[in-house]
């Protein structure tokens, strides 16, 4: 049997305190007042929600504890249709 692979895998946003960070836009981020949880990709001169993204920001707010993150992280991936079998309720 072949081993999954994650869906995260190759998302990597820009570090904290670089300059391709801050020249991201606010609405690149699920918490745009501090700048955390970065889930969208320029894409041909947009920018657009990605699917690593969004599941790389849910994870991270869970284990972070930050339930409203975590929340709004679901929502784009409902509204995108990127939800696994196992979280549809």
């Amino acid at each position: 049997m072949a081993k999954r692979k994650s869906i995260t895998r190759g998302w990597s946003p820009p570090r904290q305190g670089t300059k391709k960070r801050a020249a991201m836009p606010r609405s690149a981020f699920l918490m745009p007042s501090a700048r955390k949880y970065p889930y969208k990709t320029k894409v041909g001169g947009k920018w657009v929600a990605s699917r690593a993204g969004t599941q790389a920001a849910f994870n991270r707010a869970r284990q972070q504890g930050a339930t409203s993150v975590a929340k709004k992280a679901r929502n784009v991936q409902r509204r995108h249709g990127w939800l696994p079998a196992s979280a549809k309720k």
